[in-house]
């Protein structure tokens, strides 16, 4: 007995090409970036919550980031300006590397 092929199951739910398109990039390609988006957007909402409650167990940790970490606001400015100049480096170099792999992933399906 033959497999199933995975168009014949697109085409019998009634997906157009477009969408049999769409879902294979996003089954393919799109999953863990999605995922990740999700998982920080979270992660925000989280943080946020967090620190517009006023619970007595986060005192002694806000404490020791104002003393430690965050001394001064020259400080604060400062590690805010490294991780944004990081994260601006790490997002030039993913998308200027995604072509590439694009490009070299198409090569393997030419002859």
């Amino acid at each position: 007995m033959s497999e199933p092929n995975v168009d014949d199951a697109y085409k019998t739910r009634g997906l157009s090409e477009r969408g049999r398109q769409v879902r294979r990039a996003f089954s393919e390609f799109l999953a863990v970036p999605t995922a990740v988006i999700g998982a920080f957007l979270l992660m925000a909402a989280t943080i946020y919550a967090i620190e517009t409650l006023s619970t007595p167990w986060l005192f002694p940790l806000r404490l020791f980031l104002s003393r430690i970490v965050f001394k001064s606001p020259d400080a604060t400015s400062d590690v805010l300006r490294v991780l944004t100049g990081s994260l601006i480096t790490i997002t030039s170099i993913t998308f200027s590397i995604l072509p590439l792999a694009v490009q070299q992933a198409a090569g393997l399906f030419t002859s």
